[in-house]
C-alpha cells in the first residue's frame, strides 16, 4: 500500500499538518495520510482487549509517491 511512497511529514494532526496538506493540494500533488491510533492495554478487561483511541490523537504521516517527493518538498519550502 505505502511501498512506493516517501514520508514528508510525521507528527500530530494540527495546524502544521493542515498547512502542509493545503499546500500540496494547491500544487496538485497527490498524497496519502496514514493515521497511527495509539493503543493502551487495559488490564481490567484483559491485555488482549485494550482501548483503541482512548488516549487522544495519535500520529499522522503524509506520504507522496517517490516520483513526486522532490516537487512536494519544494512546494513545502515555499510556505
Amino acid at each position: 500500500m505505502f511501498g512506493a511512497k516517501k514520508e514528508i511529514y510525521c507528527g500530530k494532526e494540527d495546524d502544521v499538518f493542515r498547512k502542509k496538506t493545503e499546500k500540496l493540494r494547491e500544487n496538485g500533488i497527490r498524497f496519502d495520510i496514514d493515521r497511527q491510533i495509539p493503543h493502551v492495554s487495559d488490564l481490567a478487561r484483559g491485555a488482549g482487549v485494550g482501548r483503541y483511541g482512548e488516549t487522544g490523537p495519535g500520529t499522522v504521516r503524509i506520504l507522496v509517491k517517490k516520483n513526486d517527493y522532490t516537487e512536494a518538498m519544494k512546494a513545502l519550502r515555499e510556505e
